[in-house]
């Protein structure tokens, strides 16, 4: 296969995808330091969420115009159809998080609700994760 779009192309937006992977460590992080303390705060963790909502926006936006998914049309048909697929995960992904956000902001103090919230961001997370994999994966076929 001839090469489709440069290097450095693809090297820019494997960083871009790096720098993701290095957020959503430092989230698990962090949710884990409170964890720790034992004294979750549902609302900075609600509008922090909100803020990397905000991010992750930007991030499929960019993706979509700019990024892996805008090359859809130079990937083989397989290829295309995962790209597809990965583009329609973008409003499922935001929709999970906006869903936990709005958990978060009206969760009352309770153990239970923290374990819950905790779960999902997890999940989240993972989800999150293993489309960005998809995602460098396509980014592979580029080259």
């Amino acid at each position: 296969m001839s090469r489709i779009i440069s290097e450095l192309e693809v090297a820019a937006l494997k960083r871009e995808h790096s720098a993701l992977d290095d957020e959503i460590f430092k989230w698990r992080q962090w949710w884990e330091q409170l964890n720790e303390m034992g004294q979750p705060h549902f609302g900075e963790m609600g509008d922090r969420l909100a803020h990397f909502r905000e991010h992750l926006s930007s991030h499929f936006e960019h993706e979509e115009s700019q990024g892996c998914l805008s090359l859809m049309k130079h990937l083989p048909e397989k290829g295309a159809d995962q790209a597809e697929a990965l583009r329609k995960e973008h409003p499922q992904l935001l929709g999970e998080l906006d869903h936990l956000i709005s958990q978060l902001q009206q969760c009352e103090p309770a153990f239970t609700c923290w374990g819950s919230a905790r779960e999902e961001f997890e999940t989240f997370l993972d989800q999150l994760n293993s489309h960005e994999e998809s995602e460098d994966a396509l980014l592979e076929q580029l080259q």
